[in-house]
């Protein structure tokens, strides 16, 4: 019995510890915003995240982005949900949606964000789902999310902070490999962007 009891207070207090880091990590409250290329005459971008307390993998990914559609010509406006929430202005021609993974989902301020605005509606928009390794569940819904509020999904990736983002199994940063692929993805997004605008 005092085992059992032992067992049960460990739980207990195991499941007290996850449930303050769950709220912790869910709160929208750090206020980022950087412009790349302000001012630059054609084609705006809107990168929009909420950042992470532990980790930065999100921040690198929305500057390696941004960095590779300000040399594709475009000028290009990272946010965090709190700017959004605080009353940035976030209007673009495309969105790039950065969803940290926690408990299987898309993290709650960024799935508010795109609940409760009209941001993308009628845009195209490029999903990044991001996580320790599990990300499945969160990536179909952070997609489903932006398909319902009418946002045209152009592009959707997922990167790992602890699930190999290389996919021949090289021996350098896991990070580092994230960062080249985002290099490729943001290339290709700016490509299905232009012959998106032809079609239309």
């Amino acid at each position: 019995m005092k085992v059992l009891k032992k067992l049960a207070w460990l739980l207990a207090i195991i499941l007290l510890i996850w449930l303050l880091l769950t709220l912790y990590v869910q709160q929208a409250s750090t206020i980022y915003v950087s412009n790349l290329g302000e001012n630059k005459p054609g084609k705006k971008a809107v990168i929009l995240f909420n950042p992470d307390p532990f980790y930065n993998l999100d921040e690198k990914i929305a500057m390696r982005c941004a960095g590779i559609l300000l040399e594709e010509g475009w000028e290009t406006r990272i946010l965090s949900v709190a700017a959004v929430e605080a009353g940035e202005p976030a209007v673009g021609d495309l969105y790039i949606m950065i969803a940290n993974t926690y408990n299987w989902a898309p993290d709650r301020p960024t799935q508010r964000t795109i609940t409760s605005t009209d941001l993308l509606t009628n845009k195209p928009v490029v999903a990044i789902t991001l996580g320790s390794g599990s990300t499945a569940r969160a990536k179909r819904l952070l997609e489903e999310l932006i398909r319902s509020q009418k946002g045209i999904l152009i592009d959707s990736e997922t990167y790992w902070l602890m699930r190999p983002n290389d996919d021949t199994g090289g021996q350098g940063s896991n990070i580092g490999a994230a960062l080249e692929k985002v290099e490729i993805q943001a290339r290709q997004i700016a490509q299905k962007f232009d012959k998106l605008s032809r079609i239309e």
